[in-house]
């Protein structure tokens, strides 16, 4: 069963937010602190979605369509922004994205519940596991904010933080591990090779897309 609703949008930078995970996020830019506001006003949900690039200025069109429902948890309030504790909840789709001036950018989604999940994620798994993708995963203090050093790395067609997780993907095994090797020296993460995930799958094709727009 899907619901259609509109939300303010959690723009994410380098992040994805899973369904049933707990993450803690930092937030600054004027336009994200307005739609957060208008969250709290409300009934503190959000729809969070990545960037496809990582840019200052939050643009309709730099936004992917597919993101996760949050809910506010915890807020603390700082010099200049916000720490937020939010929970996911469930997949769902943006239709469209509005910038309107009294709640910063919104979207008017289809959220995805239970029924849809339970299909979608059997189509997800088989999807993953054929697409020929290496995937190794990082966790321990700091993990997340490897991704920018990796993601242009030879071998590496795919780096992303998942909460405080790293995901690294490529499609060649020998490459992918000589590109992590100097950071699995650090005796404070935990890498480990799993079966790659369907965003995993997402963001390597987004970069492959990107990097044809580019070469042409």
């Amino acid at each position: 069963m899907s619901e259609r609703t509109t939300l303010p949008v959690l723009p994410l930078r380098e992040t994805v937010i899973f369904p049933g995970t707990a993450v803690p996020i930092s937030a600054g830019r004027p336009g994200t602190l307005q739609a957060i506001e208008a969250a709290l006003a409300g009934d503190r949900r959000m729809l969070a979605v990545a960037q496809r690039e990582n840019r200052d200025e939050v643009e309709p069109e730099n936004l992917f369509t597919v993101g996760t429902v949050v809910r506010i948890a915890q807020v603390q309030r700082g010099g200049g922004g916000v720490q937020l504790l939010i929970h996911g909840e469930h997949r769902a789709m943006a239709l469209q994205y509005l910038d309107t001036p009294e709640r910063g950018l919104t979207a008017h989604v289809r959220e995805m519940h239970e029924q849809w999940e339970a299909f979608d994620a059997r189509v997800d798994r088989t999807f993953a596991t054929e697409s020929g993708l290496i995937a190794f995963v990082a966790t321990g203090p700091g993990a997340d904010r490897l991704a920018v050093k990796l993601r242009d790395a030879p071998g590496v067609t795919a780096a992303a933080a998942f909460g405080a997780t790293l995901h690294v993907c490529g499609p060649d095994r020998d490459a992918l591990v000589r590109a992590i090797e100097p950071f699995r020296r650090d005796p404070n993460l935990k890498w480990e090779e799993a079966e790659p995930t369907l965003e995993d799958v997402f963001i390597h094709l987004m970069g492959r897309a990107r990097d044809n727009a580019l070469d042409g």
